[in-house]
């Protein structure tokens, strides 16, 4: 069976619910090993306190959406040195503020890994000409998408502007450039349940548009 690694972060200000949702993840599924991936010193000091000591990769940029990208960015280095970690091996990348609160569905994506080497949620933004773009909230892929030689991990992200946001340059350089994956389509808030069995905590505690969940039992089929 594949083993399954967790890489959550960055959560820059945000230690209360960057404890919160990795204690939740921690006891909702038995992960092979959990990295802890984070622009915030007190998050950094506060974790080499804890058994993740060994597992804590930390960079400096907190300008918004460039520590975004960076955080997909520093787990994807490290999940193609990590020697630990085989090619077929599963890798959750999460916000510190998303937990598994439907762990039948989080269950579901996992099987379907069997098929898949990337499953994602794609979100049609259509406002200032954008395209389509992967959601980097929670991302499930294999480390053999990493031996794609199109794909460049860049040590350091160039300045990112609101134009060029971090979805559409992960989107663009990083997951369409893996062949076979599963995009799932949404058109609800980002926020709350998750199509891939996880929960997006608000900022606000306000949520949009929530997930009717008509089309749960039709997602992967």
């Amino acid at each position: 069976m594949n083993n399954i690694f967790l890489f959550i972060g960055p959560g820059y200000n945000e230690k209360r619910k960057f404890i919160k949702s990795l204690e939740i993840n921690e006891n909702s599924y038995n992960f092979k090993n959990i990295f802890i991936v984070t622009n915030d010193i007190n998050n950094k000091l506060y974790f080499l306190n804890t058994k993740y000591k060994n597992n804590i990769i930390y960079y400096e940029h907190k300008e918004k959406q460039v520590d975004c990208c960076n955080f997909v960015l520093r787990s994807l280095q490290e999940i193609k040195k990590n020697q630990d970690i085989e090619e077929e091996d599963i890798l959750i990348i999460c916000h510190e503020d998303c937990f598994i609160n439907d762990i039948k569905l989080f269950n579901v994506v996992l099987n379907n890994m069997k098929k898949y080497d990337l499953i994602c949620r794609e979100y049609p933004d259509k406002r200032y000409n954008r395209k389509n773009y992967i959601m980097n909230d929670i991302i499930f892929l294999k480390k053999k998408i990493l031996k794609n030689s199109n794909i460049n991990l860049l040590t350091q992200l160039p300045n990112i502007k609101f134009q060029n946001y971090c979805e559409g340059y992960l989107t663009e350089n990083i997951w369409n450039k893996c062949n076979n994956k599963l995009k799932i389509s949404y058109t609800h808030c980002t926020k709350g349940d998750t199509e891939l069995g996880f929960y997006h905590e608000p900022s606000n505690g306000i949520i949009g548009k929530k997930w009717d969940k008509k089309n749960i039992n039709n997602i992967f089929s």
